[in-house]
Order: C-alpha cells, then sequence, then structure tokens
C-alpha cells in the first residue's frame, strides 16, 4: 500500500510558512465499546514522518474521544 500526501491544504506551498509546516491526519472511531484510532505525520520537506495506530480499547467509548485521543497523539509527536 502507498501513502498519499494530502493534496488540499489552506495554503500554496508549505514554504510559504516560515520554518515549513506540519500536515496531520487523524481518525477514531469505536466498535461495540471498544475504541481504536490513528495518526499520519507528513513533515514541512513532503515525507511522512510518522504512522502510528492506536488502540484504545474500553479507555475510549465514543468517536469523539477517539478522533480527540488520535489527534493528541499527533500533537504530542510533533511537539
Amino acid at each position: 500500500m502507498k501513502l498519499k500526501k494530502p493534496n488540499q491544504v489552506s495554503i500554496e506551498t508549505l514554504e510559504e510558512v516560515p520554518g515549513g509546516a506540519y500536515i496531520l491526519q487523524f481518525d477514531g472511531g469505536t466498535i461495540k465499546k471498544l475504541g481504536v484510532g490513528g495518526y499520519l505525520v507528513w513533515g514541512p520537506d513532503g515525507k511522512l514522518k510518522v504512522a502510528q495506530a492506536l488502540w484504545f480499547g474500553e479507555e475510549r467509548t465514543t468517536n469523539n474521544e477517539c478522533e480527540l485521543g488520535a489527534l493528541l497523539g499527533a500533537l504530542k509527536w510533533v511537539k
């Protein structure tokens, strides 16, 4: 499977942002009260920096909680 960098961002090129920009893609959801999620982080150079799958289990039981958990994971990685 080949991952493609997203092509819809709010700026024309990453070079327009001082110091470059990271693009985060994340999602999460639940099935029968078991939470899962994941994220991709693309660097200013356009290369994939990290891809992470997450298992929340019964710790997060709504779609919103799982999506937020995936976003937080991506932001911690960028930090």
